[in-house]
């Protein structure tokens, strides 16, 4: 069994490493207290940053939350395909089908009576 870490044991992230100790961490306080629990406050208390230091990173609270349930469903769910166009993606390589933007909608030239 894992044992739980304590706020002596973290250490400060690394310069550029601040988003992915933000995610890693967020992972570990949402498992201890919950989602109503949760705060960025403490997130950032317990990395040893600012309390706007995850600020710089996530517009709000739920916007990475946002980002922290989409690795989630990525660790739990790898081999899911893209849900638009039913394949699976390729790592690193957008999914066949994806352009990349959105399409202008096919105008139609007026009839004349």
């Amino acid at each position: 069994m894992a044992e739980a870490t304590t706020e002596a044991d973290i250490e400060r992230p690394a310069r550029g490493q601040l988003r992915s100790a933000l995610i890693a961490e967020s992972f570990v306080l949402l498992s201890e207290k919950g989602l109503a629990g949760f705060s960025v406050a403490e997130l950032a208390r317990r990395l040893k940053v600012s309390t706007a230091a995850p600020y710089r990173h996530f517009r709000n609270r739920e916007a990475l939350l946002a980002v922290v349930a989409a690795q989630g469903r990525r660790r739990t769910h790898p081999r899911d395909g893209d849900r638009r166009t039913g394949r699976r993606s390729r790592p690193g390589r957008p999914a066949r089908g994806h352009r990349g933007g959105v399409r202008a909608p096919r105008v139609r030239p007026r009839c004349r009576p």
